[in-house]
């Protein structure tokens, strides 16, 4: 971070701008460590908080979203997976396992429940034969 010197050439103090560029620049550091790169939306977020415009519930706000989505994406995956390998082996999917899979997908049921919604459904599909 750069200083500021008055006209006395004291440090002046950093600003609440400088405040917020600073730990916006660590956590994209952070970000960085881990992969992660925010994207076009996001650093505009980050840009109006430095300049004020946005508050800091905003960026929590966007970042749950962004759990949200990832969480919704990442549960999709692991079901497409799921149905893939079923088709696969020459299973077939009942329509009450396609509802558990919607449900499960948009975070109504944990997996959990979802595993054991469609254990039941092969006990149920078993004892009929």
């Amino acid at each position: 971070m750069s200083e500021q010197v008055g006209d006395q050439g004291h440090s002046a103090r950093p600003t609440a701008e400088d405040e917020r560029r600073r730990r916006v620049g660590a956590m994209l550091a952070n970000f960085a460590q881990e992969g992660m790169h925010p994207d076009a939306e996001h650093m505009a977020l980050l840009e109006r908080y430095v300049k004020g415009s946005a508050q800091l519930s905003d960026l929590l706000e966007h970042a749950r979203q962004y759990a949200i989505t990832a969480q919704l994406r990442d549960r999709d995956d692991a079901v497409r997976a799921s149905r893939a390998t079923v088709v696969l082996e020459g299973g077939k999917i009942s329509p009450a396992a396609e509802e558990n899979a919607v449900r499960y997908v948009l975070g109504e049921i944990g997996v959990e429940e979802f595993v054991a919604l469609n254990l039941a459904l092969g006990t149920q599909a078993s004892d009929k034969t």
